[in-house]
């Protein structure tokens, strides 16, 4: 449980930078882009794990992205919204851990 903890800690790292660099295309690309938004998930499970805001806030971020352009920005959320397939299969890996329904909102973005 505590590598899954700290699992998430490293992608809400991500998201925390790569999710505000994407904004401006996602909102425009996308009608229902605040409702795709990964880092709400991550902050959901990362506090159903223990963790405080203070300490969510505390956690070190990824290098922030600087998307030349549309095509980078496209190709970023392209592989964001693609890694949503691969989830739903992590997700049915943690069964053994006690988080379904508790702690996987990140895995299980879109619903089982």
């Amino acid at each position: 449980l505590g590598g899954y903890r700290a699992l998430l800690a490293r992608f809400y790292g991500l998201y925390a930078v790569l999710e505000p660099g994407l904004e401006p295309w996602a909102e425009e690309w996308l009608e229902d882009w605040s409702a795709r938004r990964k880092l709400p998930r991550l902050r959901r499970d990362l506090l159903a794990l223990g963790l405080s805001p203070a300490e969510m806030d505390g956690l070190p971020r990824a290098d922030a992205p600087a998307f030349a352009g549309r095509a980078e920005a496209a190709g970023a959320l392209y592989v964001v919204e693609g890694s949503t397939l691969g989830g739903q299969l992590i997700a049915r890996q943690l069964g053994g851990l006690g988080v379904a329904g508790r702690a996987d909102a990140f895995f299980t973005s879109y619903g089982r």
